[in-house]
């Protein structure tokens, strides 16, 4: 007899982890399609995470290390054993640093995502080179550090429940093309009567849905952010109870930004200063607010 069961599966092969439904037959995948019950995708896959059983099946993936015979860009390559890879790549690594340094090797990675993202890296230290780099110093690094040092842990994806979300901030991001199943969790939250605003140079097709667009000049976000954290703060949005108990430096902050009112910051970003009253007033009045950041940010300065 056939068993068939359905399991719940999150797809890595980009950022986005959208949330499928795997139907499985005596243990093979038969069938994938979105899980309706997501709280962020809410039913949504792309085209590719669609394919994902065809292309982990696909006779055209490679099983073993492919080593090249003859000229580059020949095309000519010979399957080896991984013992083989191994050992040859870690004796040419050994010849490198001995004749030039450890610091001749560099290393470069993508988007990695799992438990090992920073195992190449790691390995670097040891070999003794500091020379990685990744995408992370201009994909999402930034934020995740700056998530980290406000509240100790990131990245996070923001929480889209429509008719509980009530207000969206898309900052520097644009998700309608590079985040098609976040975008589509959005529309439905907007749908519901969320506000929305949006802060970006361009004319995106975010602003289409937005209550108040900030046009900030390129790299002037942080006057942009330090002036809504003015607006919030000196209209006494700020839940004095909550801070006193899970932050420092609330004091400090406070100071800083009282040098950069509206008025002053519409002169250095070109927002006018009423857009930046309001949006501050959107982001407390219409809470609970989810804040999208996107790579802009990353990228500015």
């Amino acid at each position: 007899m056939l068993e068939i069961v359905e399991k719940r599966a999150i797809c890595f092969t980009c950022g986005q982890q959208c949330g499928h439904i795997v139907t499985v037959r005596d243990d093979k995948v038969v069938r994938l399609q979105g899980d309706r019950d997501h709280p962020r995708t809410a039913g949504f896959i792309c085209p590719k995470g669609a394919q994902a059983n065809d292309l982990h099946h696909s006779p055209d993936r490679l099983h073993s290390p492919l080593k090249r015979r003859g000229a580059r860009g020949g095309g000519d390559w010979e399957k080896i054993s991984w013992d083989q890879a191994l050992d040859e790549i870690a004796d040419r690594l050994q010849r490198l640093a001995k004749e030039f340094g450890a610091e001749t090797v560099a290393y470069s990675f993508g988007t990695i995502r799992g438990s090992d993202y920073s195992i190449g890296t790691r390995f670097m230290n040891l070999f003794g080179s500091p020379n990685s780099v990744g995408q992370d110093k201009i994909c999402l690094g930034p934020t995740t550090l700056g998530e980290y040092l406000t509240y100790g842990f990131g990245p996070s994806s923001p929480d889209l429940k429509p008719g509980v979300t009530r207000s969206l901030l898309l900052w520097g991001t644009r998700p309608s093309q590079s985040a098609r199943p976040g975008w589509h969790a959005m529309q439905k939250v907007l749908d519901a009567g969320a506000k929305c605003v949006v802060i970006d140079p361009a004319r995106t097709d975010e602003v289409g849905k937005a209550d108040i667009w900030l046009r900030p000049r390129p790299g002037t976000d942080a006057a942009l952010g330090l002036a809504l954290l003015n607006e919030v703060i000196s209209a006494g949005l700020v839940d004095l109870d909550f801070v006193s108990r899970h932050a420092v430096g609330f004091e400090e902050l406070s100071e800083r930004v009282a040098d950069y009112p509206a008025e002053r910051v519409a002169k250095i970003t070109g927002c006018a200063a009423n857009d930046i009253r309001g949006a501050a007033q959107i982001i407390c009045a219409e809470g609970p607010t989810a804040f999208v950041a996107g790579n802009g940010l990353c990228q500015s300065g």
